[in-house]
């Protein structure tokens, strides 16, 4: 194995509300997009992107090793 090898692995979260229901306002909705940018942060953590609809919830994680490619 080379020694200069990496690996990038991504990860796509994707929560849903039980039957798709727009349960999610927009307050709420800052909250949950602010939360998610906070706390990979003290995790150090990189996430690329964050999106929070009225129904779903999308995060983009990267899971690569501590090296970056």
């Amino acid at each position: 194995m080379s020694k200069h090898s990496c690996n990038k692995i991504w990860i796509h979260l994707i929560w849903e509300t039980l039957g798709k229901q727009k349960v999610l306002t927009k307050s709420a909705r800052l909250k949950v997009s602010d939360f998610l940018y906070k706390y990979p942060k003290e995790k150090n953590i990189y996430m690329k992107i964050n999106f929070v609809n009225a129904d779903q919830v999308h995060v983009l994680i990267d899971f690569s090793d501590k090296y970056k490619c």
